[in-house]
């Protein structure tokens, strides 16, 4: 006699199925509405889950991180916008050196003891960690190489070469990081060397024009508004207006423009660029303004 099951649709026991629902209704979990209904649950008892507030909450997102390039940058201008006031009241010179020296001694000495004493370390960061980038932790203080450039200027330059120098440093450092930070994705990178002079990293053309465009207005501003020969007695500028006019105006800017952009990407053995903007560009803007003077 023929099944009249097909091959691939085999015949089962009925024990097979009853003994499949047995084993099936042993994973449902037992409840004691007995027990439920004694502690006064009995209403929540078939309340769905979801009801909890904790599954209704939307889940916590992590605290947004905070950028403080910004705040940190605003602290770095600040300093330009405190050498005008001091050229302008005329001071002597001397005893800012003498007041930055010994800012620069304790802020040393604060940073010896933060990378050696972990504790001490700790507790700097609670306070002061916001203003420093990850890769300053664990390096010596920017504000180090900030001073050492300032107290060389001052020492060093003539009294306005000096400003522009640390009005480079504050203003062009800025806009060329701003500039850079909102336009670098467009423009093409700078390479990593020009005619032998080595370039920092990730340094892009629009940072680059950034800080050219900004250290020319500065020249450009200060020495076309600033300065006169009768303005600081017994000291004659690095330039004024009688050596060339406009001629001598124009091609100071632009070359003190040039002077600042390329300083400001240079990379001289990892220096920091604290350091090396001041000095370099304060020597180079001094050398181009005793160079229109004997020229014009």
């Amino acid at each position: 006699q023929v099944s009249p099951y097909p091959p691939i649709f085999p015949k089962r026991s009925p024990s097979v199925g009853l003994r499949q629902r047995r084993r099936d209704s042993t994973d449902i979990p037992s409840v004691d509405v007995a027990v439920q209904a004694g502690n006064g649950n009995l209403e929540n008892l078939f309340e769905d889950d979801l009801s909890t507030p904790e599954l209704l909450e939307p889940p916590s997102l992590p605290p947004a991180k905070i950028d403080w390039e910004i705040p940190r940058k605003a602290l770095h201008s600040s300093i330009g916008f405190l050498v005008l006031p001091l050229y302008f009241s005329r001071p002597e010179v001397a005893p800012i050196i003498e007041a930055l020296t010994y800012g620069l001694a304790f802020v040393t000495a604060a940073d010896v003891l933060r990378l050696n004493i972990p504790p001490f370390a700790r507790l700097y960061e609670k306070f002061l960690g916001a203003f420093m980038r990850e890769s300053e932790k664990k390096a010596i203080n920017g504000v180090i190489w900030y001073l050492v450039g300032v107290i060389f200027v001052l020492k060093f330059y003539p009294r306005d070469v000096a400003v522009v120098s640390i009005l480079i440093l504050s203003w062009c450092d800025t806009a060329a990081s701003t500039v850079g930070r909102a336009w670098g994705r467009y423009t093409p990178k700078l390479p990593r060397s020009i005619l032998y002079i080595p370039i920092a990293p990730r340094k892009s053309l629009a940072g680059a024009l950034g800080a050219i465009v900004t250290g020319s207005l500065i020249a450009f501003s200060f020495w076309g508004w600033a300065v006169t020969p009768e303005y600081i007695p017994n000291e004659t500028p690095a330039w004024h207006w009688a050596q060339g006019g406009w001629l001598g105006l124009g091609a100071l800017s632009l070359c003190s423009g040039l002077a600042a952009g390329i300083t400001e990407a240079l990379d001289i053995g990892g220096l920091d660029d604290n350091l090396t903007l001041p000095i370099i560009s304060g020597g180079l803007v001094w050398g181009i303004a005793r160079l229109i003077t004997a020229l014009l």
